[in-house]
């Protein structure tokens, strides 16, 4: 799971939408502190020269001037108030978003993890039914040679064997397909292959209770799934947004001030800066009459807004309510196939020993021994996908309803 959220490429996007909206915030913020700006100049002119009743006078050639500026809102309509707001919905929007991307991406990385597991077992029972048709192999050569069974029992046996073979070099290679598929989920060189911890997968169907009842999955998903709180911070984001267009129709109240400092040399000291120096201290009232109807666009622009962020949260609370529901029904059937892989798997061990016994002794067929023995092998590979199936879904449910990924590991210990 680490693996995944450090080297997962999609969660890139919802990381710079967080940092967008963190700087959205911080400059929210700043509206309500005030705007200081500061200012300097220099020019050179020709000197020119000229004569007024016999006396001569020189304009200056250079000239320098300073300046500085400061503006406060004493009230901006509430407008600052309703945009920082909004920033905040915006950031915890942002932040929810990225929790159900990291779930997303962690639930793709158990159910690729899992997959490898589930091919590994597989490829232990190919290898295991490879074993035993050797095993016949063995006992058909024996009769053979005694003349108990016909030379094409020794075929038909041997064919038997090197279709397990190639059974169990397919499994080799789903193994290798899935593991392929984990290193791409987790970021790993496509070569790697490290050791998997396995999981006690029949610990864990031992320990494992049912699922809650529905309405309690369904109560704790609303109360924790990362993107309805993306939705309902969206709609407290369309909210105070539709403030902050309203607030076209109040004045503003500015508090501002201004100095400045002119002269044709540069000062030396704070005496020099007072000779040629000026400022002033003023309220400034600006007072919307007429703005060309652009307030109340925006007023109904975020009204639909809002209309529309309430109609998503409704229609995302029915999909998740679908979705539990659907998550729950999974486990449900899923441990209730594995219950009855495990019956098909006891029954087809027992006909696979009785049909091996009446060939021993002349009362059976090889070809009877060889369905039955068909039969068994599917009863194995059945048993184990149905047992990682519940794995997977066990864990499905926990995402489903919108638990922290690190509760997902209880199922390791049934919990």
């Amino acid at each position: 799971l680490e693996l995944a959220q450090v080297h997962s490429p999609d969660l890139a996007t919802y990381r710079q939408n967080l940092a967008l909206a963190e700087a959205g915030e911080l400059s929210a913020k700043g509206a309500f502190l005030p705007y200081l700006s500061a200012n300097g100049s220099y020019s050179r002119i020709p000197s020119e020269s000229f004569s007024v009743a016999g006396q001569t006078f020189a304009s200056p050639s250079e000239n320098y001037a300073l300046g500085a500026s400061a503006r406060l809102p004493l009230f901006a309509g509430f407008r600052n108030v309703a945009g920082l707001e909004r920033s905040h919905a915006q950031r915890d929007a942002a932040e929810s978003g990225l929790d159900r991307a990291v779930q997303s991406v962690a639930l793709a990385a158990t159910q690729a993890f899992i997959e490898v597991l589930k091919a590994e077992s597989l490829e232990q029972v190919a290898r295991s039914n490879v074993a035993r048709s050797r095993q016949q192999l063995e006992r058909v050569e024996a009769l053979h040679e005694v003349g108990s069974v016909p030379r094409v029992d020794l075929l038909r046996q041997r064919g038997q064997l090197g279709s397990d073979k190639i059974e169990a070099i397919d499994a080799r290679n789903a193994v290798e397909r899935a593991r392929n598929d984990l290193n791409l989920a987790l970021g790993l060189p496509i070569e790697d292959r490290r050791p998997l911890e396995p999981i006690a997968a029949e610990q864990a169907l031992a320990n494992a209770p049912g699922p809650p009842a529905l309405s309690l999955l369904v109560a704790a998903a609303y109360a924790a799934r990362p993107d309805l709180k993306a939705g309902q911070a969206e709609l407290r984001a369309a909210k105070a947004g539709r403030r902050v267009a309203g607030d076209g129709y109040w004045p503003t109240v500015d508090l501002t001030g201004n100095y400045s400092w002119n002269g044709v040399e540069f000062p030396g000291g704070i005496d020099d800066l007072r000779d040629g120096d000026s400022y002033s201290v003023g309220v400034s009232l600006n007072v919307p009459i007429f703005d060309r109807w652009l307030t109340r666009s925006s007023v109904q622009q975020s009204l639909a807004e809002v209309s529309y962020r309430r109609s998503a949260i409704d229609n995302l609370q029915r999909e998740i309510t679908r979705q539990v529901a659907a998550a729950r029904l999974a486990v449900i059937h899923a441990r209730e196939r594995v219950e009855q892989a495990q019956a098909n798997l006891a029954a087809a061990e027992e006909e696979l020993r009785l049909a091996e016994e009446r060939y021993g002794v002349g009362a059976g067929t090889l070809l009877e021994r060889n369905v039955a023995a068909a039969s068994q092998k599917a009863a194995a590979a059945g048993r184990v996908t149905a047992l990682y199936d519940w794995l997977y879904a066990r864990v499905a449910l926990k995402a489903t309803v919108g638990e922290p990924t690190a509760s997902w590991l209880d199922f390791v210990q049934g919990r």
